[in-house]
């Protein structure tokens, strides 16, 4: 029971939210980092799936901008993202 309590919130972190379940998902590779973006409507939700140090916001803002913007074709309006550096 012990292990369960510590795998919890390891499965938590690239986990999609509600709005975004069974959206599929577009592979889009930005540099060296690779994300998953689903979109519904004019909301999208990237997700970094690669393996790579990524100790904050700023270090991965723009590679998280330039997914959604290939993913969807639009440009993405300034101070329009919520979320931290790997789910967006």
């Amino acid at each position: 029971m012990r292990f369960l309590w510590i795998l919890l919130p390891l499965l938590a972190c690239n986990t999609l939210s509600f709005e975004f379940s069974g959206v599929p998902a577009q592979r889009v590779i930005v540099r060296k980092s690779v994300f998953d973006v689903r979109m519904v409507g004019d909301r999208a939700q990237a997700i970094c799936i690669n393996r790579e140090w990524a100790p904050n916001l700023n270090y991965t803002a723009a590679w998280f901008v330039r997914a959604f913007e290939a993913a969807s074709g639009c440009e993405l309006r300034p101070n329009s993202m919520q979320g931290d550096q790997v789910v967006m």
